[in-house]
């Protein structure tokens, strides 16, 4: 039976290794609390153990709270993403629970990018973002809990790298209406995700992205080269730009047929949420105003295909 006062949920993921010119091994104690308040009477304490001193820690530990929940991300020293997940405050039968969930790569760079438009991103990819493999929830909890999330092991250090949190202040209330309010502000519109992105055309690889080169947004583009043109890809239709065709959605892959020309696309973060398994097409034929020419790039925007096409004065053929 699980102990009310310190509530462990064990996940298990592959292992992160640091660089090699990491700090030396050493031992390791909790980081210092950080408080989180979501909301009136709703304030929770994170912390990490199994990380350094802040002055020499390989890792570190970052929080946003957006909409409603937690953001939790874990970078190394060099500003590569090791590690993310969301939290969330739910009604339990008159009580509450945690929920800790995964997170998409669009959800991570919204929580910890700045607003604006051109940005450099928050933090670097050098393979997929790696997060929880499905939702987790902790049972009923009150003040003075602590729920203990195992994350991932630092070889370097022989360490396992985990979250604490715990639930300094709680009220049912004001959690039925913090989840009545992040329901009003779940996304209407899918949002969709390219990144490290290998093409194929015919079978043969054609172009392959570094897993930092990333597109997110309700509408997606990803050239083909100089000679075919982009594909513009969105869940939903436009409302005046008549659509190519229709591409699948297959977990981090799409395939679509182009000009008699099979392609299948192939990146490193779904393309979108769970149970998407199409998406519709539009071509651009006319070289894009910005790229290095090849054709070969990824762009994103929250205006709609037709906005999308309007900017470029492109017609879709």
């Amino acid at each position: 039976m699980i102990a009310r006062a310190c509530l462990v949920l064990g996940f298990v993921l592959a292992p992160v290794a640091v660089d090699a010119a990491g700090p030396a091994r050493e031992a390791v104690t909790a980081e210092a609390e950080t408080r989180v308040t979501l909301a009136e009477g709703i304030v929770l304490g994170l912390s990490v153990s199994g990380v350094a001193s802040p002055s020499t820690a390989a890792f570190e530990p970052r929080v946003s709270v957006r909409d409603g929940e937690v953001y939790r991300l874990i970078v190394d020293r060099a500003g590569r993403a090791r590690f993310a997940y969301a939290i969330r405050v739910d009604p339990l039968a008159g009580s509450v629970e945690l929920a800790f969930r995964p997170v998409r790569l669009h959800e991570a760079l919204r929580a910890f990018a700045p607003s604006q438009s051109f940005y450099d991103l928050p933090f670097r990819l050098e393979s997929g973002l790696v997060t929880l493999p499905d939702i987790q929830t902790s049972g009923n909890v009150s003040a003075g809990d602590t729920i203990t999330l195992d994350l991932f092991d630092n070889r370097d250090t022989g360490q396992r790298i985990a979250d604490q949190v715990r639930v300094i202040a709680i009220s049912a209330k004001a959690v039925e209406q913090l989840a009545a309010s992040r329901k009003a502000r779940v996304e209407s519109r899918t949002v969709l995700t390219i990144a490290g992105m290998t093409i194929r055309r015919g079978g043969q690889v054609i172009n392959s992205d570094k897993p930092g080169t990333l597109a997110t947004g309700q509408v997606v583009g990803l050239g083909l080269g100089a000679d075919v043109g982009t594909v513009i890809f969105s869940a939903e239709p436009a409302q005046t730009q008549a659509p190519y065709g229709v591409a699948t959605v297959d977990g981090h892959t799409l395939r679509f047929t182009l000009d008699d020309q099979a392609y299948e696309c192939s990146g490193t973060e779904p393309i979108g949420p769970p149970g998407l398994t199409s998406v519709w097409m539009y071509v651009r034929r006319e070289p894009l105003p910005f790229g290095n020419g090849k054709g070969f790039i990824v762009l994103a925007s929250d205006n709609g295909v037709d906005g999308l096409m309007r900017l470029w004065h492109a017609q879709p053929r």
